[in-house]
């Protein structure tokens, strides 16, 4: 269901909803626009079957997928405290650009871990969220993971020299 839902939005800006790039919304009117246009698409999503599932666990939810997401869109576009945190956006990072459920799968399973690699220290924990999460959710895995390992070569490199310090000294001491 995500993946159909995402896969509609991700439809937004070859179908002409969508014409700018990042979050400059006054170049279009103001954010109120923004979402009145993305409303009047989300209204477009065809009926997803799963939804009726939904609906018995959580039956406040309007009936259609199409008609929830375009109330949530109506009602966000007059909260100025609209954007979620960063731990709140990440689990949908698998879906962008998603084309299936198995690559949907493959992509989840690679941002857990991503997540977890990152985020999951007490230096993030404690004191680096607010710093980091702008650049784990704006730099491209491939740039922040290359560079881990290049990090990960300058460790091995450090930790072979201490190495062979050490046994230099265990050297000097058995002589």
């Amino acid at each position: 269901m995500g993946l159909r839902i995402l896969q509609h939005f991700d439809n937004a800006r070859s179908e002409g909803v969508v014409s700018y790039l990042g979050v400059e919304y006054d170049q279009v009117g103001g954010f109120g626009k923004v979402c009145a246009a993305l409303g009047e698409h989300a209204s477009r999503l065809a009926p997803i079957p799963a939804w009726k599932q939904l609906r018995e666990v959580w039956p406040k939810i309007e009936t259609t997928a199409a008609e929830d997401i375009a109330r949530f869109l109506r009602e966000i576009a007059t909260t100025d405290d609209w954007e979620r945190g960063f731990k709140r956006r990440f689990p949908w990072f698998g879906y962008l650009g998603a084309k299936s459920e198995d690559e949907l799968r493959r992509r989840q399973a690679f941002f857990f871990g991503y997540a977890n690699l990152w985020t999951t220290t007490n230096a993030y924990v404690r004191a680096g969220a607010q710093e980091f999460a702008p650049i784990l959710q704006n730099t491209p895995t491939d740039n922040i993971l290359g560079c881990r390992a290049k990090m990960g070569h300058w460790h091995d490199a450090a930790n072979n020299h201490v190495q062979s310090v050490r046994k230099r000294r265990r050297g000097r001491r058995t002589a």
